[in-house]
């Protein structure tokens, strides 16, 4: 694998805004509760099988699935979050 360029975070910063759990539940990728929402999504935004989630939502794995190069998923993936949490009307302190 290419070296990371400096300045690339180890960790995807995710905010915990619940968008991407909405989303998920939204389009199909993970059992929907009643308002549409991921049903382990809790209403406090924190994953109820955080430690056993699926891949599906575990954003380091999918890039590694997929054999991208970090710095450029981080950037999609922050941009597609903020794009959700637009779309969802979430308070902007949560942009990345």
């Amino acid at each position: 694998m290419p070296e990371e360029k400096p300045g690339v975070a180890d960790t995807f910063p995710c905010t915990q805004c619940g968008a991407c759990c909405v989303m998920a539940g939204l389009v199909g990728a993970m059992p929907k509760r009643e308002d549409g929402a991921c049903i382990h999504l809790g209403h406090d935004n924190q994953c109820k099988i955080y430690d056993t989630r699926p891949t599906v939502c575990r954003v380091d794995k999918m890039m590694e699935l997929r054999g991208a190069n970090k710095a450029w998923y981080y950037k999609t993936t922050k941009n597609i979050c903020n794009d959700f949490q637009e779309r969802l009307g979430i308070d902007e302190r949560y942009r990345l």
